[in-house]
């Protein structure tokens, strides 16, 4: 997942942004607890507001959270940011 966010983000002239840890765990976290339902990559690249916080310039990291269940969740942020997921 994160590969190919990191294509969409070279795709818009964006950096890769190194995954996170604390991210990853957040973003795992809130999908484990399958907080809603998504269809992956696709509809944040068609979601206004989810690809704009994908190509926000001031995130430079990135978690990403999978289950079997077909739920994906994308946190990006910077190394400090607040995490009210853990």
């Amino acid at each position: 997942m994160i590969r190919l966010i990191n294509q969409t983000l070279k795709t818009n002239g964006m950096s890769e942004p190194p995954a996170n840890e604390a991210l990853m765990n957040a973003a795992q976290a809130c999908s484990n607890r399958r907080c809603t339902w998504r269809h992956a990559l696709d509809n944040w690249i068609h979601s206004p507001g989810h690809f704009q916080t994908m190509i926000d310039s001031r995130c430079d990291c990135i978690g990403v959270g999978v289950t079997q269940y077909d739920d994906c969740y994308m946190f990006v942020g910077g190394p400090n940011s607040v995490n009210f997921y853990a």
